[in-house]
């Protein structure tokens, strides 16, 4: 700031974020950086006859780490950051959780994870910058709460998301409440076993692998939603060992 113009007598004191400046009277620039959440007073003498003037700008410093592993050229090869007590956080990695100000039980591994998260909480990074970025692959991450991401570059959709999901190098979340698994390069997704669902199955096309075996009879062994395609028939099982059916045409 430029903190004073117009004067011919007496001095002012600031006091901000828990800093005092005192005895300002010469124009100039002055710079005064808050340790706290005080509040910003201040205090001319009786004889000040000049104009104040003042602008604050928020500055997010770096949190600096616990521990540090150096190499031998005094390169920092691992850092440990946990904060506050209160604040429960692990970061273990080189700028892991780096600008974390009042964020909480976050936990990441990895070089840069979580490394523009300032307020978000209970986030879980695991890899290479895993989220770091939003999905323009620029814009920092700053806040969310449980989130999850695994994998390097992982990134969240937005700032803000809840219950964010993402797995996978380079994949890119789909907001609060999603589940994320590889990036737009994935071309196939393997499963073993069974996979249900208990909400709508969206899908721009569904594909057997091979037709289904008919059932032997209207009342042939099945279980309540079960569908057999066949050549020539859609079987749907509408109750337990109830079966009906409908004819496939050619045209």
């Amino acid at each position: 700031m430029r903190p004073v113009t117009n004067r011919t007598a007496g001095t002012f004191s600031i006091t901000f974020g828990g800093v005092t400046t005192s005895s300002l009277s010469a124009t100039g620039a002055v710079g005064i950086k808050a340790t706290s959440t005080g509040t910003l007073s201040i205090a001319p003498t009786t004889d000040f006859n000049g104009t104040i003037v003042i602008s604050i700008k928020q500055i997010t410093g770096t949190y600096n780490p616990t521990y540090v592993i150096k190499d031998n050229a005094g390169n920092n090869t691992l850092e440990i950051r946990s904060g506050l007590a209160s604040l429960n956080n692990t970061f273990i990695g080189v700028n892991a959780g780096r600008y974390n100000t009042t964020g909480k039980y976050n936990s990441a591994q990895g070089y840069a994870s979580l490394y523009s998260l300032t307020t978000g909480s209970y986030n879980t990074a695991q890899g290479y910058a895993a989220g770091r970025y939003l999905a323009n692959g620029s814009t920092a991450h700053t806040t969310g709460d449980y989130g999850t991401y695994i994998g390097a570059n992982t990134r969240a959709k937005e700032d803000g998301t809840t219950n964010e999901t993402v797995i996978g190098s380079n994949a890119i979340g789909n907001g609060s409440n999603t589940v994320t698994i590889g990036s737009s390069a994935v071309t196939d997704n393997y499963f073993s076993g069974n996979v249900k669902a208990s909400g709508t199955v969206t899908a721009t096309q569904f594909k057997l692998s091979a037709l289904n075996t008919a059932p032997a009879s209207p009342t042939d062994t099945g279980t309540t939603g079960e569908i057999r395609i066949v050549d020539g028939f859609i079987y749907i099982c509408v109750n337990t060992n109830t079966w009906k059916r409908c004819p496939i045409e050619s045209w």
